[in-house]
């Protein structure tokens, strides 16, 4: 098994040759790692690593191989992802747990039964994204769209929707017990 390294300012990167390619992003900010991004053997084929390798900037560097990779391979838990741009990328059962998505835009994004426990995504653009099962338990979503989002039989429990936008969203079988609002909150049925 032959492992190469390449490092540069703000991540580093570690591929794993025969028989399986595992691809393995740590996000480091002055040397201390804040996130990590596992994509498992068929997301690192055929290509996926040099495409990607190109980007010399975090958080694109990141969005392009979480493009790339498939449902149930992303863990990201507590990943620094404020502003990245992962519009209409397919994120289902991913683990973002705790992630930092400040002000990311996640446009009809995938996130069927993803993991956004305690995640921030303050003034987040989640507009058409699909959250059907999705745990959002304690998330930050202060400022968020979520206008036209799906979010039949998520789970926002505790969640902050402080000034966030929720006009037209589908909350059939949605968990709202004990979540924040506040006058600024649009959307949300009465009594919630």
């Amino acid at each position: 098994m032959t492992l190469t390294t390449t490092t540069t300012t703000n991540t580093k990167t570690v591929f794993q040759k025969a028989p399986f390619r595992v691809l393995a992003t740590l996000i480091l900010i002055q040397g201390v790692m804040i996130g990590q991004v596992l994509l498992r053997p068929a997301a690192a084929q055929t290509g996926a690593v040099e495409d990607c390798t190109k980007i010399s900037v975090e958080p694109q560097r990141t969005a392009c191989w979480l493009k790339k990779a498939k449902a149930g391979e992303k863990y990201l838990r507590n990943s620094w992802l404020n502003g990245v741009n992962l519009t209409g990328v397919n994120l289902s059962k991913a683990d973002l747990s705790g992630a930092r998505l400040v002000k990311a835009n996640l446009f009809k994004t995938n996130l069927t039964g993803a993991d956004l426990r305690e995640a921030h995504l303050e003034g987040a653009n989640l507009h058409k994204a699909n959250l059907t099962k999705a745990n959002l338990t304690k998330a930050n979503l202060v400022l968020a769209d979520l206008v036209l989002a799906n979010l039949i039989n998520a789970n926002l429990t505790g969640a902050d929707l402080r000034g966030a936008d929720v006009r037209g969203a589908k909350l059939i079988g949605t968990n709202l017990t004990g979540i924040k609002k506040d006058a600024n909150t649009k959307g949300l049925p009465p009594g919630s």
